[in-house]
Order: C-alpha cells, then structure tokens, then sequence
C-alpha cells in the first residue's frame, strides 16, 4: 500500500510540474514586435473622374479616370447612360486593365439630343489585404451648338497663310479655327461650333479677331457687335403714358375754349 501510495504522490506531482511550467499567453496583450498586415481604411482607395459639364450634339469630349496610386491589377469599368443616347460612339460600356497604373482615358460620342448624359464608373484594385472597390460618377448636359460664322478677307496681292479667327464673347474665347491660306483678293467663311455660353440676361459683346493684320474682318482686323440676351424689358407703357398726357392736354384745351366768359361790361361813360 505504501508504494501505491507514493505513486500517487510522484503523479500528483508531476502533473503540478508541467502546470506551472506551461507559459500562459495574454491575448489581450499581443506582442507588439509581431510582423502585423496593413489595415486598409475606407478611404484609402479612390476614384477621380473629370470631363466637361457641358457638350453640344456630336461633341467628341475626353473623360479621365485616375486611381490611388500604390496597388497592383488596376480594372475600371464604365456604364454611361441617357434618355436618347442615340449617337453616341462608339459603345457606352468600356473596361480597362492596367497591372501596375491606375490612369485611364477614353475619348466619348456625345449623342444627338439634348439632354444629361450620366457616365458611372466602378473600379478595383489589388492591396495587401486583397481587393479594394471605389465608385464615382459625373453628369455633362448635351445641347443643341452654337455655329458662328466670320467672313474673313485678303485684300492685298499675295496670299495670307495660317490665320488664327478667335470668337470671344464678353472678351471670353469660345473657340478658335485656323485658315491654313486666304489667297490674294479673295475671302473665306469660316465656321465653327461652339457649346452655347452661360449669358445673364442683358447686353453682350461678340467680338472676332485675326492674328495676322494683313487679313480682315469686315474690313478691320476685329469685329466686334452687340446683342441682346433674354426677353428684351418692355417699354410699351411709355406709349401708354404718353398718349394720356396728349389726350389729357387736350381735354384741357376743349374746357378752356367752351368755358362761358360772364365780363363785366364796360361802362358808357368811359371811352
């Protein structure tokens, strides 16, 4: 009995060793000195898109996509979308893959109808803790063009090359167009189509200029005229008011000549 005893005691014993020998791990302590994987925020992948607000019909505009930089298996697809996308080239859906850049570019149709064009784009990349997603989405308003025409002369006797016509309105460009030759006493019409300014309502200047003096523009090297935006003020009521004036002035005159004259008569005695 006495070494069944002991046996017990040499287990007991044993048991209590390896306890206390096992170290004990604080989770809630975690060593600091661990190599850890970069926690990715939610802002840290975007997606920028830029174009114009603004289009008139057919335009050919430039839309630009640019991604946080640092990631890998760049892919960036795009919808566009409309109530009439008739015209619009030459597809409305695009996808792009760059494995170690995140710029893109496509150059877009603006279709035939006025109208808002929404072009929505979703792109993804990867990072250290895998795929990152980002969205974004920009609106142009398609309208009806803008055509401005000049009459541009050469009235000497050897031809004029490479003439810059600038229409500005309000001294703002809105679009140039170069005559590669105007030949010698001859004149050219050039056109161009332009998106249709933002004017207030009120007076404005259109002015066309030449860069080369020897070419003219209604016989000056600038033209410029003025016109009108939005409803003209009307000022009919100063007829109105004149035609009262007159008929009052006339009234008056009626009432002063049938107006009775009770004189005194002149007495006999005075001569």
């Amino acid at each position: 009995m006495k070494w069944i005893a002991g046996f017990i005691l040499l287990l007991i014993a044993a048991m209590l060793l390896v306890t206390y020998s096992t170290p004990v791990v604080d989770y809630n302590h975690a060593d600091s000195t661990a190599s850890q994987p970069a926690a990715l925020t939610p802002n840290i992948f975007n997606l920028h898109l830029s174009s114009p607000t603004r289009a008139y019909f057919g335009q050919n505009i430039t839309l630009f996509a640019n991604l946080t930089y640092g990631f890998t298996n760049y892919s960036l697809t795009i919808f566009i979308s409309g109530y009439n996308l008739s015209g619009l080239g030459p597809q409305p859906y695009y996808h792009f893959y760059n494995a170690t850049a995140g710029n893109f570019n496509q150059s877009i149709v603006m279709p035939n109808s006025n109208g808002t064009v929404t072009i929505f784009a979703e792109a993804q990349a990867s990072g250290t803790n895998g795929y990152v997603n980002a969205t974004a989405s920009v609106s142009i308003q398609v309208m009806y063009p803008m055509t401005l025409n000049a009459l541009i002369s050469n009235p000497s006797g050897i031809p004029i090359r490479n003439t810059t016509v600038n229409f500005e309105i309000d001294g703002v460009s809105l679009g140039t167009k170069v005559v590669a030759k105007i030949a010698p006493y001859s004149s050219t019409q050039v056109s161009i189509e332009v998106i249709p300014p933002q004017l207030s309502t009120g007076t404005h200047t259109l002015s066309i200029l030449v860069n080369n003096p020897s070419a003219k523009v209604d016989g000056q090297t600038s033209y410029s005229s003025q016109f009108y935006y939005g409803t003209p003020p009307d000022f009919t009521w100063i007829y109105y008011v004149a035609a009262a004036v007159v008929a009052f002035m006339a009234f008056m005159v009626l009432i002063a000549g049938s107006r009775p004259r009770n004189l005194p008569r002149k007495p006999k005695w005075k001569k």
